[in-house]
């Protein structure tokens, strides 16, 4: 990745001029939604949300709503160089030539950064802040209501942690929660991996947690 975290994203997006922020007031019900939708379809600047009603945390929207910034976030002129990187990992051949070994080695060179790196618990920046117990409190994000029809409030792009009761197998993946309480959240796994796994879970260990098939998932 090109930035460290998303902070330092947002800098570099607002010092060329492609950020902008939204310092009045706005209501998470609707408005948000059709504020970000407009700016998207127009292909305009990310926003930061400084001011959500109900919310004590800004709120980040349309990052990556254009192919630069996404480009730009994972530091390619283009993105389509990355998936030409995936293409040429996958592709099964056997190096020709000394040249064709290089390239190989340079290959296999740019795979080291994808296993996982285990890091001391202090030192991780994701701990730099722990709340536990009754100091959560989901009500202090900014959950959307994004379109009129949606069954409640939602928490995009959040990191839903699973795991087999069976095999012991994780998954990582990026799912809607729901907003519903100041304690945990509910979820809504939208792929055929997540439902196998949280459907197995028993009624005390998956609570609050809910699978859909893709098809279900399309809303609009």
């Amino acid at each position: 990745m090109a930035y460290d975290d998303l902070r330092s994203f947002l800098r570099a997006l607002e010092r060329e001029g492609d950020l902008k922020r939204i310092t009045v007031e706005v209501d998470p019900y609707l408005e948000v939604g059709e504020i970000v939708d407009r700016v998207q379809k127009a292909k305009g600047p990310a926003l930061l949300f400084e001011n959500v009603r109900g919310a004590s945390m800004p709120l980040a929207m349309n990052v990556f709503g254009t192919e630069r910034r996404l480009a730009k976030a994972l530091g390619l002129k283009s993105a389509q160089d990355i998936s030409e990187r995936i293409a040429g990992l996958l592709k099964p051949e056997l190096p020709h030539g000394f040249t064709g070994v290089r390239e190989a080695f340079g290959k296999l060179a740019g795979m080291t950064h994808v296993p996982p790196k285990k890091v001391k618990p202090g030192d991780a920046p994701v701990q730099e802040l722990v709340l536990t117990g009754d100091q959560v409190d989901l009500e202090a994000l900014p959950a959307l209501f994004t379109w009129p029809k949606d069954g409640g409030s939602f928490f995009n792009l959040g990191l839903t942690h699973t795991k087999d009761p069976d095999t012991g197998i994780r998954n990582l993946g990026l799912y809607a929660s729901s907003g519903t309480t100041s304690g945990p959240s509910g979820c809504t796994g939208r792929s055929t991996r997540t439902a196998a796994t949280t459907t197995r879970w028993p009624p005390s260990g998956a609570s609050g947690c809910r699978s859909r098939s893709p098809s279900a998932a399309r809303r609009r």
